[in-house]
């Protein structure tokens, strides 16, 4: 029987939390992407973090990771996400974006994420030159997948984002973590019952 998230998803974390409990919404427009990235859109969105539940980000195989599966309404190239989230000093976030058989589309690590969990950041997530970002398809299933990684020797090795609100707050996918201690499988959150249903707050951009 797999634990529990509450025993494994919240941990003391090596970063600030805001002093602002209230909820905090993505922003609506992205200010900083640069001119001849206008084109890019906003896409899926669950906009909603609650910064008083933080869920805890480790490496893989060391500690709890964190998926969100998503349905594109059209066909796009997804080039960006914005996610409420932070790490520890040292420590890089990594996105995987998998399609609906677990096949890896494209990685992206981040580092310099330092601060509040709770502030939106907005994440490249093509590394190539030329690129444009990974190709999607309407109404095929795909998930982001969340992982540190820390500077060898580093003692700190985790991130944090903020959790979304109670419920279904995202109907066109599903928020998922999993644990070593549960083996390799990915379970629904808040607590692996079939009932649940909780995502994590992110909106994608794309062309």
């Amino acid at each position: 029987m797999h634990r529990s998230s509450s025993a494994v998803a919240r941990a003391a974390l090596l970063f600030l939390l805001p002093a602002c409990a209230e909820p905090v919404a993505v922003p609506d427009s992205a200010p900083n992407l640069a001119p001849k990235m206008s084109k890019y859109v906003q896409e899926e969105s669950q906009p909603l973090a609650d910064s008083t539940r933080v869920l805890a980000i480790y490496p893989s195989g060391v500690g709890q990771n964190l998926r969100q599966t998503f349905r594109p309404t059209r066909n796009q190239t997804l080039g960006f996400i914005w996610l409420p989230v932070a790490c520890a000093p040292g420590v890089s976030l990594v996105v995987a974006v998998r399609d609906s058989v677990g096949t890896v589309l494209t990685t992206s690590s981040t580092a310099g994420l330092s601060g509040n969990v709770g502030e939106f950041r907005l994440l490249q997530l093509f590394n190539a030159p030329g690129s444009t970002g990974v190709r999607l398809m309407r109404d095929q299933q795909y998930s982001f997948e969340l992982t540190s990684q820390a500077l060898p020797g580093n003692p700190e090795t985790t991130c944090g984002i903020a959790s979304g609100p109670r419920g279904d707050s995202y109907p066109r996918g599903r928020g998922f973590f999993s644990d070593p201690i549960n083996g390799p499988a990915f379970f629904p959150l808040p607590n692996g019952a079939p009932t649940d249903q909780e995502d994590l707050p992110f909106r994608t951009l794309s062309r």
